[in-house]
């Protein structure tokens, strides 16, 4: 292996290494918003409407800075903020297939929704962010802070 393939290789796993950790984060954090606010009364579509305002802000503050390393910029945060949006009804599918179909409590429900999501998101905060689609972009190294 040539040290620039071992160069690129390391940097590829590092983002991702970062990736999984942000968006771990974010799960739990949106996960607890989702929960409590079910638990509170509210639906679980009500539930992800209401927790993707400030999920919108944390994600992709955190995404910008820890997983991609790159400058937040108010384009960056619309491209994010479509592509969070755009995963919403894939997640409202899952949740009803979950919790009105097979009658899973919200507890199960809200994280293996988030679990189904995990590679959309990656591919599309990517594509926000970094700003490439690309397939071979997304394994491309980032650039350092």
């Amino acid at each position: 292996m040539t040290l620039a393939a071992l160069n690129l290789q390391t940097g590829i796993v590092a983002r991702f290494v970062r990736y999984v950790g942000v968006g771990a984060l974010c799960a739990i954090i949106a996960n607890a918003f989702l929960i409590g606010l079910v638990w509170s009364g509210f639906s679980y579509t009500a539930g992800v409407l209401i927790a993707c305002g400030p999920m919108l802000v944390i994600g992709y503050c955190l995404h910008a800075i820890v997983t991609f390393r790159q400058e937040r910029s108010l384009a960056g945060f619309l491209r994010y903020g479509g592509a969070v949006i755009a995963g919403i009804p894939l997640s409202l599918a899952c949740l009803f297939v979950l919790c009105d179909l097979l009658y899973a409590p919200i507890w199960i429900a809200g994280p293996l929704t988030t679990g189904f999501s995990f590679l959309c998101n990656y591919v599309s905060a990517h594509w926000a962010i970094a700003r490439s689609f690309s397939a071979r972009s997304l394994w491309r190294r980032s650039q350092p802070m």
